[in-house]
This record gives C-alpha cells, sequence and structure tokens, in this order.
C-alpha cells in the first residue's frame, strides 16, 4: 500500500479563550487523545476578549481548507455566540464550548470593565490604564501588571 492510502487524516484543531487557554488545551487534548488514528495541527488562540479579536480568529478559519474544531472556553455570552454562529458565515464544526457559569454578575461586569480598560488587547493592565490609586490596591503582587484574575478579585469578595 502506498503512502497516500496510509497516512492519516489531518484536522485543524483551535483553542480558543478569553484568558490564556490552558483550560480549553488540556481538556481539548485530552479528548483529542482518543483519536490516534488521526493527526491534529493545534493552535490557541489566547485572550480573546473583544468582540474585534473573536472576528479575527473567526476570520482564520474561513482561511482554512476545511472547518476546524473549535475548543472554546470564552466567558462572555456575545463572543462565544460569534464564534459559534461563525458557522453559518464560515462553517465552525464541530464547536466544543466547555461551559463556565458566571454566577456572580459583578464578576462579569467587572471583566467586561477589565476588556475595555485593556487598550492593546494584551491581557494585561498597567498604571496608565487604570485609576492609579484602584491600580494598586489590586495589585496583589506588586509587579506594576493586572491580569483579570487580579482585577476582577474585588468582585469576588
Amino acid at each position: 500500500m502506498d503512502a497516500a492510502h496510509t497516512a492519516r487524516p489531518r484536522k485543524h484543531v483551535y483553542f480558543v479563550s478569553d484568558h490564556t487557554g490552558l483550560t480549553a488545551e488540556v481538556v481539548g487534548q485530552s479528548l483529542l487523545a482518543r483519536f490516534d488514528h488521526v493527526e491534529f495541527e493545534t493552535n490557541t488562540r489566547p485572550f480573546v476578549s473583544t468582540e474585534a479579536r473573536a472576528r479575527e480568529v473567526v476570520e482564520e478559519f474561513s482561511r482554512l481548507p476545511e472547518p476546524p474544531i473549535v475548543f472554546s472556553t470564552l466567558t462572555d455570552p456575545d463572543l462565544r455566540r460569534l464564534v459559534a454562529d461563525a458557522a453559518s458565515v464560515h462553517p465552525v464544526a464541530p464547536d466544543v464550548t466547555l461551559r463556565t457559569r458566571v454566577a456572580d454578575p459583578a464578576l462579569l461586569q467587572a471583566s467586561r470593565r477589565f476588556d475595555a480598560l485593556d487598550a492593546n488587547g494584551d491581557g494585561l493592565l498597567d498604571r496608565s490604564d487604570a485609576d492609579p490609586a484602584s491600580f494598586d490596591r489590586l495589585d496583589g503582587d506588586h509587579d506594576g501588571r493586572l491580569d483579570r484574575d487580579e482585577y476582577t478579585a474585588q468582585a469576588r469578595r
């Protein structure tokens, strides 16, 4: 049998997250491990926390030869919907959304404020991005930067 008949099928897989993407990667990789007869090309797209960034990722999907498998841990319902609805324009299937419930509306509101302050979309705030008094109070490790977890910790208290 020649190589063309023995080649394993190749699938594109995306791990999409509004944080680091670690949860999507770990869960996704554990599920993909069950399919050792398929070759997966994986791509992680972390810090997808704005509509513009989500649209970039959806556009990336459209350039693929076939729809990718998407593992999403997006917490913002609008961004989740944008990625899921992309199937009608740019097929995104299957979409495995690793849903996380935000029980506290204050946490979601704090997360949205973080996104609004994070002008460059790098997932970090520095003193110039936030009120200095609040910044100093929230910067628990005093590294001069706030990630989403540090910023939203105020809502969890």
